[in-house]
């Protein structure tokens, strides 16, 4: 596992990830209900991918433009992290972005814990605490993949999710490798070989602006 030193949306944590498929957006690769791979899914994350390989970091850095919803979960995830590590009486180690020692595949945990678990935080509108609450398994539906995604990425064999609302009790839950992790692990080694498919297609065609024109001009008219 190789880890970035980083803060999590500047740009060196945008420049280590461009172009790598994430944690946070693996769950796109399988289908939702037979948690086959879904190779329309992971053709269209790859063209985005694709493009983020050709375009600057600073592009896709938010320059501080976030949703009311986004920005109530970043003002709230280190209370959080810091309610879960009393609670459980854990250390939760920050960290920027990881990735795999091939540089295949990364993510972005909200912590590591010791050398076996990770853990991933969402500080969502009471509303949606409200939600999480009377129906939990919502909360793992939304985000399973993203934290067995984390497990493989960093090779840790437990994960923890929490949703956390001040003022509501918290949803806690406690992920370990099991054949879901097998599934997006083969998930993740198909869309691989599309993303490469798919690139070598790109770089074949050399200059975007040479291929544009390559007819004849007077075939435009």
């Amino acid at each position: 596992m190789i880890v970035v030193d980083c803060i999590q949306g500047d740009e060196v944590w945008a420049e280590s990830r461009r172009g790598i498929c994430t944690a946070s957006r693996m769950g796109d690769l399988l289908s939702p209900k037979k948690l086959q791979f879904s190779e329309a899914g992971a053709r269209t994350y790859a063209y985005e991918l694709l493009a983020e390989r050709i375009v600057p970091a600073h592009y896709w850095v938010s320059n501080g433009h976030t949703s009311g919803p986004m920005q109530h979960g970043i003002d709230r995830e280190d209370e959080a992290r810091n309610y879960i590590a009393f609670q459980l009486g854990i250390e939760c180690a920050r960290v920027g972005f990881v990735m795999t020692d091939d540089k295949r595949f990364g993510a972005s945990p909200d912590s590591l814990i010791g050398d076996r678990c990770g853990l991933e935080l969402k500080c969502p509108l009471h509303k949606t605490q409200i939600k999480y609450l009377l129906s939990p398994q919502t909360l793992l539906d939304e985000y399973k993949a993203q934290c067995h995604g984390g497990m493989i990425v960093t090779q840790r064999k437990r994960w923890l999710l929490m949703s956390y609302a001040v003022g509501l009790p918290p949803v806690i839950h406690s992920l370990a490798l099991d054949d879901y992790t097998v599934q997006l692990a083969d998930a993740l080694e198909k869309f691989r070989a599309l993303y490469d498919k798919l690139a070598a297609t790109l770089d074949a065609m050399g200059d975007p602006v040479a291929v544009a024109v390559r007819e004849p001009q007077e075939s435009y008219f």
